[in-house]
């Protein structure tokens, strides 16, 4: 008679494990993956985070320089060689290696009427990158004149104790040139000397001799100080 033959599979203990260290390093690896791309576009974020802030304080630099430039031109002379009135809609002029600035220069309105009014706008490039700031200005251009003639008070020294004394009231400018009492250079030295120290043994408020002194320039004699003219009475040198 055929006999069946009957096979018998048998598994051992780690049979059903085959393939999970496959599993388990494609799940590492993509863990691994995940989080490395995280961290470099964290990375690439905060890098260009730091330049556009670069850019940032670039801009506003340029444009606070713009608006100094525009006032300059105000108040002195304009590019185009006016002295009153210059105006501008947009002119840009560029600072090497930084970038540019476009200014607008226009007549104040409403609230800003008798004003004038000062856009400038700065641009900071980095390759394709770049940033604007704009600032704006008002401001009211007054003349002043200036001459030595234009003071209630014109002088070379202050007259304190003298002229004026008390209380006064002065509507208007006060110019003292601050030039120094007159004196008389006895030694022709280009300057007021004191006077060396000395004892006043008899009280008369002059050196005598035989008074003890200090001798500072060391010549071997008393050196009195020099006359001035004691413009202001306060008794002290010029």
């Amino acid at each position: 008679m055929p006999q069946t033959l009957r096979c018998f599979e048998t598994t051992g203990r780690r049979g059903p494990r085959r393939g999970s260290a496959l599993v388990t390093s494609m799940s590492t690896m993509l863990l691994v993956f995940m989080v490395g791309s995280a961290l470099l576009s964290t990375s690439v974020q905060n890098s260009s985070r730091a330049q556009y802030d670069v850019l940032r304080a670039r801009a506003m630099a340029l444009a606070e320089a713009g608006a100094e430039k525009a006032i300059h031109y105000l108040r002195t002379t304009a590019p185009n060689g006016s002295t009153t009135g210059w105006r501008t809609s947009g002119r840009v002029e560029s600072v090497p290696n930084q970038g540019t600035y476009t200014l607008v220069v226009e007549d104040g309105s409403g609230e800003n009427q008798g004003k004038i009014i000062i856009t400038s706008t700065g641009r900071a490039t980095d390759g394709h990158r770049f940033v604007r700031r704009a600032v704006r200005v008002a401001i009211l251009l007054d003349r002043e004149d200036v001459s030595v003639w234009n003071n209630v008070i014109f002088g070379g020294v202050g007259q304190g104790g003298r002229s004026i004394n008390g209380n006064v009231r002065i509507r208007g400018s006060v110019h003292l040139l601050g030039d120094g009492e007159d004196y008389t250079d006895v030694d022709g030295d280009g300057h007021w000397d004191a006077g060396e120290t000395f004892t006043d043994t008899n009280g008369n408020g002059v050196w005598n001799v035989g008074e003890p002194f200090s001798d500072a320039d060391g010549d071997g004699r008393y050196d009195a100080r020099e006359p001035f003219v004691d413009v202001n009475g306060n008794r002290r040198s010029p």
